[in-house]
């Protein structure tokens, strides 16, 4: 029983992250009361504000006893990252960071935009799985584009900053 306990104090916020997509899916497909996936989005929101919360305590913690900023924590981390991203190169960093996962991003912001304004209409898309399907898979190469071409004009501006923070000869400004 401690451990299934365990077990979800651990993986909250993925727990309900999945309900609420449960939840949705019900809602358009299957007309489930829309109060379910607003609860389930509330309680979404509490718990990923806990985690946030009890993190940052955490961290401010820590940085008391070491004597950092949190702008220091914040160079170094870039660093390590950022390193790490220079090996597997710019076009890697490009594809994965910027096509998938801000693409990913991008497809949600462009799809709820698209269908807020009404250009496209709900209704069409529950209609016929087909498109939705289409409708999903445009939007994702469009958000994947997107962020492709956002991650290659961010990475000079990531190197210089790298270059800063890593090179000693270099007056920091």
């Amino acid at each position: 029983m401690n451990k299934a306990i365990k077990f979800i104090k651990d993986n909250l916020l993925s727990i309900l992250v999945s309900c609420g997509v449960i939840a949705f899916l019900l809602n358009v497909f299957f007309f489930v009361s829309i109060e379910i996936t607003r609860s389930i989005g509330t309680l979404l929101f509490l718990a990923a504000f806990t985690e946030r919360r009890k993190t940052w305590t955490i961290k401010q913690y820590q940085l008391k006893n070491k004597g950092l900023t949190p702008e220091d924590v914040s160079n170094i981390q870039f660093v390590k990252k950022w390193q790490e991203t220079r090996e597997k190169g710019m076009w890697r960093y490009c594809i994965n960071d910027g096509g998938i996962i801000l693409g990913a991003y991008l497809w949600l912001i462009i799809s709820i935009l698209l269908i807020a304004t009404s250009i496209v209409k709900l209704q069409t898309l529950v209609d016929d799985p087909g498109n939705m399907f289409g409708f999903i898979g445009y939007n994702y190469i469009a958000g994947a584009i997107i962020g492709v071409i956002i991650n290659r004009a961010l990475w000079p501006y990531n190197e210089r900053r790298f270059i800063r923070l890593t090179d000693p000869l270099l007056i920091n400004h």
